[in-house]
Parts: structure tokens; C-alpha cells; sequence
């Protein structure tokens, strides 16, 4: 949970000292002044990623050379807690409690952020990497080892698909240069298959949780389901690995002609479709479908993160309540409620929210007033 947010140079917002309580706090201003601002500085600060950017320095104020993010409130089990991120002369460095680190994954753990806004919609329309990444991300919380895998994994991705592009069409390559990307190779299947197993099992795990709350959403209108569909078929993983490696191994010759990898967790999909007729939701669903689908699934990652600690997660809402119809919002509004987490919701209305605001922050210009 956090209490107290702290801002400096943070795109358009004023510096701040902001108070944030329990329950409900509705987030109210016009387009453009600096809500969704807001909601990503938390994000940035609590999860060390943001749902906007790849890099910090891209949010930091035009011609500042300084620019940081610190919160305080409590972790797991109601510890008191704080961790803040500092950018200074395009240099990023993290603290956690009263530990510094130059990594943004130290900010990764300690308090849970889940995010629901009006592009989630691309999680079911867009191309399979947004699915890939909102099971990774469940993936790094479900399991301890799952963000090393995860950044060891596309290490090693990075150096073989720079050594495939750098031999790209080459007729003859010296055998001491194959044994660098056999070597490759074999580190990528490994750690392609640990990731593939921890995926699936987290699909089978939560696919009824997903269509359960679709079913709720939409008033039992259809069913959906989801399925992992891996680069080879998923079973044990040391039998998974060997698999994977073969495959490599066999496309090879198309690789260093195409000079990227062509095989792997990084092109595996995650599959919407309606039971009825199994045919996937980015192709024949509806706009009012796709995003009753990526609510259910934002739904789910609350559940994993309630159910990880005894600390609720905090739960930002961007917007999501003006695109849904009457019978959406009062069943999202009440699933919500049942979650009894930290709530913080942007809107251009608060008079048009479904629910009752237990605090009100209004943004003007970039400036919050309490």
C-alpha cells in the first residue's frame, strides 16, 4: 500500500508531496493535465517498469538534468516501507528501503500495482507479444526465479540473434564460430524451456479464473477460453529443452539466412478464442468483447497478487469506466469492491463513477490538489 507519493521532474506534474489514503481515491481533471501522469509514477516507483515507456528518461521533464520518484508506505505483512528511483545526467539508480541499486528490478516484489486503462484492449487485439508479456509478468510474481529467467533468457536471445545477423547469408562460417552459437543455442533452449513450462502451467492454472470473470462481466452473454500454444509441445521440462534444441538446431540454416531467431518462448502465443466456435477473439471479437476479455484478465492478475501476499495490491484505473456500458461498469464496480484493495481511479468525471470515492485529488496543469 502506499501512503505518501513524491515527485520531482516527472513530465508534466509539479513537484509534490501527495497523500494517498485507503479505499477509494478518485483522480478528477481534464484531458491532458496530468492524471495518467500520476497513475504512471506510482507505477514506475512501486513496479520499476512503467505501462507507457521503456525508459525513464523518456518521462523525465523536457531540459531537466534531474528527475525522481520515492513512495512511502508498507510492504508485505504492513512493514513500514519506502523505495524511490533517482535520474541524474542520464543515469538511473534505485534505493529500496535503505539499499541503492543500479537495477529497476530491486523496486520489482516489494508492492504489488496492477493496472487497468483503455489500451488494455490490446492486449486481445494487438499481436502476440502484449499476451506473452501480461502472463510473463504473473510469471515474474508467481515465481521467485521467473524475472531471471526471464532477463537471462533474452540476454542470451540478444547475443545469438546479433550472431546470426552478423554471419546473415554467409555461405561458409568457420567451425570454431558454430561452437560459439551451438553454445548459444544450447543456453537458449534451457532457459526457453524453464520459461515455457512455468507459462503453461500458469495458463492451465488461470484459464477458468479468466473465463469466470468474462462470464461475470458480460452477463454470461458467450464463453471464452485461453490456451498457451508453445514453439514444441510442452511436457516435462528436460525433455522440453532437448526438444527445443532440436528444433533450433533444424532451423538453422533458415536463421542465418533470416539472421534472428526463429524459434522459441519469444515467438510462443497465448490464444483467446470463443468456445463456441474457437475462433480467436483478435480476429471475429467485437470492440465491447476484446475488452470485457482484457479486464477478466487484468481481474486475474489482482487475484495472483492477492494471493502472493498478505499486503492487498494497489489498483490503478485509468479511464476505464467511460467505454464500458451500464451493465459492464456496475459489474466491474462491484468486483472491485469485493477486492478490498488501495483503488486509485482517473477520470475526466468523478460524478460518472459507479461507486462512492472515500478521497478526491484533482490534477490542473500538472498540479495535484488535495
Amino acid at each position: 500500500m502506499i501512503h505518501k507519493l513524491f515527485t520531482h521532474n516527472f513530465r508534466n506534474l509539479e513537484p509534490s508531496e501527495v497523500t494517498i489514503g485507503t479505499g477509494i481515491t478518485v483522480i478528477s481533471g481534464k484531458n491532458g493535465q496530468g492524471k495518467t501522469n500520476f497513475l504512471e509514477a506510482i507505477h514506475w516507483v512501486t513496479q520499476g517498469w512503467s505501462f507507457r515507456s521503456r525508459s525513464f528518461e523518456s518521462a523525465v521533464r523536457f531540459g531537466a538534468n534531474e528527475a525522481w520518484l520515492r513512495m512511502e508506505g508498507t510492504a508485505h505483512g504492513g512493514r513500514p516501507h519506502k523505495q524511490a528511483m533517482l535520474w541524474r545526467s542520464r543515469d538511473l539508480s534505485v534505493k529500496v528501503g535503505a539499499l541503492e541499486s543500479k537495477g529497476l528490478a530491486a523496486l520489482h516484489g516489494n508492492v504489488y500495482a496492477v493496472l487497468l486503462g483503455p489500451e488494455d484492449i490490446e492486449l486481445v487485439k494487438d499481436g502476440p507479444e502484449r499476451r506473452r508479456r501480461w502472463i510473463d509478468l504473473i510469471l515474474c510474481q508467481r515465481y521467485p526465479e521467473g524475472l531471471d529467467l526471464l532477463q537471462r533468457y533474452r540476454r542470451i536471445l540478444a547475443q545469438r540473434n546479433r550472431f546470426l545477423k552478423d554471419h546473415r547469408g554467409q555461405s561458409v562460417i568457420p567451425i570454431s564460430e558454430l561452437q560459439t552459437l551451438d553454445i548459444f543455442t544450447e543456453q537458449l533452449a534451457q532457459l526457453g524451456a524453464a520459461i515455457m513450462v512455468r507459462r503453461e502451467a500458469l495458463v492451465h492454472e488461470l484459464r477458468s479464473e479468466v473465463s469466470k470473470y468474462y462470464a461475470q462481466l458480460s452477463n454470461e452473454a458467450e464463453a471464452i477460453e485461453i490456451e498457451y500454444l508453445g514453439s514444441v509441445k510442452i511436457d516435462i521440462e528436460s525433455e522440453l529443452a532437448s526438444k527445443l534444441l532440436r528444433k533450433m538446431n533444424a532451423m538453422r540454416t533458415l536463421e542465418l539466412s533470416q539472421g534472428i531467431t526463429a524459434a522459441g518462448p519469444h515467438k510462443d502465443e497465448l490464444l483467446i478464442r470463443f468456445c463456441a466456435n474457437g475462433t480467436a477473439l483478435r480476429e471475429t471479437g467485437s470492440q465491447g468483447q476484446c475488452r470485457t476479455t482484457a479486464l477478466a484478465m487484468g481481474l486475474v492478475a489482482i487475484d495472483v497478487a492477492l494471493a502472493l501476499d498478505s499486503e492487498p495490491p494497489i489498483l490503478l484505473l485509468d479511464d476505464i469506466f467511460s467505454e464500458l456500458d451500464t451493465s459492464r461498469r456496475g459489474a466491474l464496480a462491484e468486483l472491485i469492491r469485493d477486492k478490498k484493495c488501495q483503488v486509485l481511479v482517473a477520470t475526466p468525471r468523478a460524478e460518472d463513477l459507479p461507486f462512492h470515492a472515500d478521497a478526491h485529488l484533482v490534477v490542473e496543469s500538472g498540479k495535484i490538489i488535495e
